[in-house]
């Protein structure tokens, strides 16, 4: 998910709904995380005076991480609501 601010611009006057699926995995490198689902974002957002945008985002998934004390794999659900 990644877009310009004239795509943004575009895009608000026909559909400012967001319903994507993502695949965060060529990011895990150097992190924790063994392995990551696809992460469902959904939401909606607005444009002010064509410079500031507010997002409201829901987004959920799951992380695999090592438990701290025996490096057991571990799913992490992830439900977060984000503006």
């Amino acid at each position: 998910m990644k877009w310009t601010i004239k795509e943004l611009i575009k895009l608000e006057r026909w559909n400012n709904n967001i319903d994507e699926t993502v695949d965060i995995t060529p990011f895990l490198s150097g992190t924790d995380i063994i392995r990551a689902s696809k992460i469902k974002v959904t939401g909606s957002f607005e444009i002010f005076d064509q410079e500031e945008f507010v997002f409201d985002l829901h987004i959920q998934g799951k992380l695999v991480l090592p438990c701290a004390r025996t490096l057991v794999e571990v799913e992490y659900p992830i439900d977060l609501k984000i503006e």
